[in-house]
């Protein structure tokens, strides 16, 4: 499933990759693999001879060390994280500072 990504990925912005050499950075061994197989067979074939059009090299990159992606992909727990934490402060700190209640219940000024 991940070659079918690369490949849209390639016919989307293929008018930048022409013109540039791309790096695809990947956690993923086989994808590494598969590029550099010598006769790819398969549902494969079409996306490698794709971007065989293309100046391009696959890097592996191990998961650990791949951050964005394994942001993106834990987002809904560092959104957990996050408002465990924001509730956690809501009781040690008021809505409002002293200063500006103060203000908020003080009388109107006279106009005129």
């Amino acid at each position: 499933m991940r070659d079918v990504g690369y490949y849209l990925a390639a016919s989307k912005f293929d008018h930048h990759l022409k013109a540039n050499k791309a790096k695809f950075i990947t956690d993923h061994r086989a994808i590494v693999d598969l590029v550099r197989k010598p006769n790819p067979a398969g549902a494969s074939l079409v996306g490698i001879l794709a971007l065989q059009e293309l100046d391009f090299e696959v890097l592996y990159n191990p998961g650990k060390q791949h951050m964005v992606p394994d942001m993106l992909s834990r987002m809904d727990h560092i959104m957990e994280r996050l408002t465990t934490l924001l509730d956690s402060w809501e009781d040690k700190f008021p809505d409002e500072p002293p200063a500006v209640q103060a203000l908020c219940v003080s009388e109107p000024v006279p106009t005129g």
